[in-house]
C-alpha cells in the first residue's frame, strides 16, 4: 500500500470480462482482506481467472469508495497457472 494512503480504508477489486460493465469481487476469507500498511494476497480461483479481464481497484467498499488526496501506485504480482 502506498504510505501516503487517505483514510485508512481498504481496497476492493471490481472485476470485468468486456471491460465495459465491471461487477463487485467479493472475497469470503477475512484473512485475506486488504488493509492499509500491510501486504495481502487475493485469491482467486481458477473460474474467476478464466472469466476476468479487466480487474479495477477502488479505495473504500462499494457503500462507501473513499477519493484519494492525490494518484497512487501500486504494484501487483499475478500469477497465472
Amino acid at each position: 500500500m502506498p504510505p501516503a494512503w487517505t483514510g485508512g480504508a481498504p481496497l476492493t477489486f471490481q472485476h470485468s470480462e468486456d471491460g465495459t460493465v465491471f461487477r463487485d469481487l467479493y472475497c469470503v476469507d477475512p484473512e485475506t482482506l486488504l488493509v492499509p500498511g500491510s501486504f495481502s494476497t487475493l485469491p482467486a480461483g481458477a473460474r474467476l481467472g478464466a472469466s476476468v479481464s479487466f480487474l479495477r481497484v477502488r479505495s473504500g467498499v462499494a457503500m462507501l469508495p473513499v477519493a484519494q488526496e492525490a494518484d497512487r501506485q501500486f504494484g501487483f504480482v499475478l500469477e497465472m497457472p
